[in-house]
């Protein structure tokens, strides 16, 4: 059996982005709706852009988190970016990766 730990220092960003056939409105509450089942904070929720954070957990200190939607033809494409809330993180297995990764799935 094999473990990744790996400490980091400084503010680690993840980024990944999404296409999707929804509006950017549908997107965004597809989003909204994520942030509220994984039990996110929304601290703002203005035309095309989400900004809230993940809980405290044994893992980490949490995240703060931007969605952003823009319109495309045919649909939107959503840029979702993580970044730790302290500059000190033990991060087991990319955390981040996995909160981004919870949001995706209701796209």
């Amino acid at each position: 059996m094999s473990i990744n730990i790996s400490i980091q220092t400084g503010l680690v960003t993840t980024t990944a982005t999404y296409q999707t056939k929804s509006t950017p409105a549908e997107a965004q509450s597809r989003l909204v709706s994520a942030a509220q089942s994984c039990n996110f904070k929304i601290i703002k929720n203005v035309s095309n852009q989400i900004l809230f954070t993940t809980p405290v957990s044994w893992r980490s200190w949490g995240f703060n988190m931007t969605a952003s939607i823009f319109k495309q033809a045919g649909g939107s494409f959503v840029t979702i970016t993580c970044k730790n809330k302290v500059p000190f993180s033990l991060d087991l297995l990319g955390v981040g990766k996995k909160e981004i990764e919870k949001l995706q799935q209701f796209l």
